[in-house]
């Protein structure tokens, strides 16, 4: 018995070892665990991503998707000044154009001479015609017509410096008025805001034109005069033809009336008059250089 139980017990022995030497479901599984356990503790290992500009990106990018800007509705006031240009803006533009001592320097020339052929007859400082701004630039120039016809140049001006005792006046104003007669006078200093061309006060120049009926068409006296002006102010702000506009241009206003499209709300509009006013001034830049201190 002894002898029998002794020569099982090496049978089982030498079938367990030949199994456990041979790769098996069981130790496959094992080492498929070991690496999983292994890999997860890599990635427990693993130090978080702290570079802080793509966590200033990523957080950038987060408010970018959740913040949405306030929506505010324009102004109709032209005197309404802190909806034309805000806080931030002004403080953008000054910092962006100062010199050495940090004072702001204006994107255009403040040497300007005044030709003799102008009258200054500046209108009095106030929040609702002359604000005493100054322009951010000079981008365009805008003609206008009064809209009141066969009033003078100095009634039109006038008329501007008593808006403020009218206490339902809307603020008003321009650079310069253009007479019957060809007389031009000035109403605010070059540089300065004038109450005309809103959404665009800050960076344009302004021309009120007379005219002697409701068509809106200025005399020949009128129109030449009014040419030689732009034409002037063209080459002193370094613009072209191109650069003088209507304020129908910047508001859709039929102004100056004649000089706008022609249909059934403007039935005195010729906008081939306004193509030959912008020749007129190119042909003028060209032809009479200095002309500021000609009479062409």
């Amino acid at each position: 018995l002894t002898l029998i139980a002794g020569g099982l017990f090496l049978i089982i022995r030498s079938v367990r070892n030949k199994n456990t030497d041979q790769p098996g479901a069981d130790k496959t599984a094992a080492e498929s665990t070991s690496q999983d356990i292994a890999q997860s503790d890599d990635a427990a290992n693993e130090e978080p991503d702290t570079n802080p500009a793509k966590a200033s990106t990523e957080e950038n990018d987060k408010t970018a998707e959740t913040k949405v800007p306030p929506v505010t509705a324009p102004s109709t006031d032209e005197s309404d000044i802190a909806s034309m240009i805000t806080n931030s803006e002004q403080a953008t533009t000054a910092e962006s154009r100062t010199d050495e001592n940090g004072n702001w320097v204006p994107p255009y020339p403040t040497d300007i001479k005044i030709p003799s052929w102008i009258t200054v007859d500046l209108i009095d400082v106030n929040e609702k015609i002359r604000p005493g701004r100054l322009l951010t630039s000079v981008d365009n120039i805008v003609v206008h017509y009064v809209g009141n016809p066969n009033t003078t140049a100095k009634s039109n001006r006038d008329f501007f410096n008593d808006i403020p005792t009218h206490d339902n006046e809307k603020g008003a104003s321009a650079h310069f008025v253009v007479g019957l007669d060809g007389e031009v006078i000035q109403c605010v200093p070059l540089g300065e805001v004038a109450f005309a061309n809103y959404p665009r006060n800050d960076f344009t120049i302004s021309i009120e034109t007379c005219h002697p009926d409701d068509t809106g068409k200025f005399t020949e006296t009128t129109y030449w005069s009014l040419i030689r002006l732009i034409s002037w102010l063209c080459e002193e702000y370094g613009l072209t033809s191109e650069q003088v506009i209507r304020h129908y241009d910047v508001s859709g206003k039929y102004c100056p009336c004649y000089y706008c499209p022609n249909n059934q709300d403007n039935p005195y509009g010729h906008p081939d008059a306004w193509d030959q006013l912008k020749a007129d001034v190119a042909y003028y830049i060209k032809r009479f250089p200095n002309i500021g201190e000609i009479d062409p």
